[in-house]
């Protein structure tokens, strides 16, 4: 019998890949240096979520809030998971 290759499209995160930080009114995902599928969750403090975005990485995610405040941003692959805060002012 013959052995199949398969590649999967996992995405490698860790804090040195994604950047996450605060501009005025938004909060910016920057995953130009991850490759692969992503899920993008933007939490309140209290653990709601305020929005969820799917991306195939090597782009720059711009999350327009309205209100200030601490946010919890958590990125995830199939097989990893990466989670920061930041301060919206």
């Amino acid at each position: 019998t013959g052995l199949t290759s398969v590649t999967t499209d996992v995405a490698e995160i860790d804090s040195e890949k994604a950047k996450i930080y605060a501009q005025t009114g938004k909060v910016i995902v920057d995953l130009s240096a991850i490759k692969g599928t992503t899920i993008v969750t933007l939490m309140d403090v209290k653990g709601a979520v305020v929005k969820t975005l799917k991306s195939k990485g090597t782009e720059k995610l711009n999350l327009g809030l309205q209100n200030k405040g601490i946010y919890i941003v958590r990125i995830q692959s199939v097989t990893k998971s990466f989670t920061q805060k930041v301060a919206l002012y």
